[in-house]
């Protein structure tokens, strides 16, 4: 009587349905080939494709490796490890879950560096520098006391603590606590600050009165 082949055996039937999804711990990551190696009890997988949001190229792909010890699933089709993928997301004893309320939607980026979002408040939160680019031409950077929008070249806005500065070309405009500084005219109600005529202006100690626009008497913006 014939012997039954290895891959009919009952024993072999039994393990590859144990292999078609088993707990495990990502043990090796290689970030260039974007594969990584799941440690599964005594046994180490190959490496494997790991699961991501969209994986169409130019057309739509999402990028966010794994890290060693962190849990999956390794789902492999038929039994075989070798055309297996490793499934990420699950919580466990070493990395719990960043937040237990309830409507609160929470990403984690590092120890420091998150996003939160609840129906009362939607909190980015970052402790280094983040860099957001509309176009080539149009950017936000966010840094530590710092926010910088820049839109062309030479036009920005950046605000620090008790500080507002707006720049379009060589003109600059900075807006404090104290007061507002300017390195060129500002108009004001039709008025130049730099140089606007006075009404009563007489000769001696006495005040002038209240300054001209450009329809009083004698103009008011002198080029």
């Amino acid at each position: 009587m014939s012997q039954t082949p290895q891959q009919n055996t009952p024993q072999e039937q039994a393990r590859k349905l144990e292999n078609i999804a088993s707990l495990g711990v990502v043990h090796a990551v290689n970030l260039k080939a974007a594969r990584c190696r799941v440690q599964m009890g005594d046994n180490t997988t190959d490496w494997l494709p790991w699961f991501t949001g969209r994986a169409a190229g130019k057309d739509g792909s999402h990028w966010w490796p794994p890290v060693v010890g962190e849990q999956c699933l390794v789902l492999a089709p038929g039994g075989d490890l070798l055309q297996g993928v490793a499934l990420l997301g699950f919580y466990s004893d070493a990395n719990a879950a960043p937040s237990n309320r309830k409507a609160v939607e929470y990403t984690r980026w590092s120890e420091k560096d998150y996003s939160e979002y609840s129906p009362e408040a939607h909190t980015t939160h970052h402790e280094k520098k983040l860099r957001t680019e509309v176009s080539s031409t149009c950017s936000a950077t966010m840094e530590p006391q710092e926010f910088r929008m820049e839109v062309g070249n030479g036009c920005s806005i950046t605000m620090k603590p008790n500080q507002i500065t707006l720049q379009a070309g060589s003109a600059t405009l900075q807006i404090g606590p104290a007061m507002v500084v300017a390195n060129v005219d500002v108009i004001a109600g039709g008025i130049s600050l730099m140089n606007h005529v006075h009404t009563k202006v007489t000769m001696g100690t006495m005040l002038s009165g209240e300054p001209l626009g450009a329809g009083g008497m004698g103009g008011g913006v002198i080029p």
